[in-house]
């Protein structure tokens, strides 16, 4: 009995620590934009980050890559199926890893400015080192 118990408990602690979104892989971490100079994402582990140079949406009409303003400052996340939703000053985006054989691979990740993967022509790379 005390073994299911015990399993039980896991389970549901488990299960709670996964609502509370978590982040998908070790922060801090930094990565700097593949083909834009200058821009980086700095995310942390509370929930905060700091961005420099990121093109986000402008948030007015059709959200293109020609339609975004760079964003130095700081930025709050959340995830969302391994995925990190982040608020910069009220424009959304999100980051998620690129994949490698099959999984996850958090060196590169991509970026799209207008807050869904869904936008396949607004998608920017970023990378870092480990």
């Amino acid at each position: 009995m005390r073994r299911r118990v015990a399993l039980l408990v896991g389970v549901v602690l488990g299960c709670s620590a996964c609502s509370h979104g978590g982040p998908p892989t070790p922060l801090p971490a930094r990565w700097d934009a593949i083909h834009t100079e200058g821009s980086t994402i700095e995310l942390r582990a509370d929930g905060t980050g700091t961005f420099t140079e990121v093109p986000v949406g402008a948030g007015e009409g059709p959200c293109s890559n020609d339609d975004t303003v760079p964003y130095t400052g700081e930025v709050t996340w959340v995830t969302h199926d391994e995925r990190f939703t982040v608020d910069a000053d009220g424009a959304p985006l999100t980051l998620w890893a690129d994949t490698s054989f099959m999984s996850l691979d958090w060196t590169k990740i991509m970026v799209d400015v207008c807050g869904t993967e869904e936008h396949g022509a607004t998608v920017l790379a970023y990378g870092r080192e480990l």
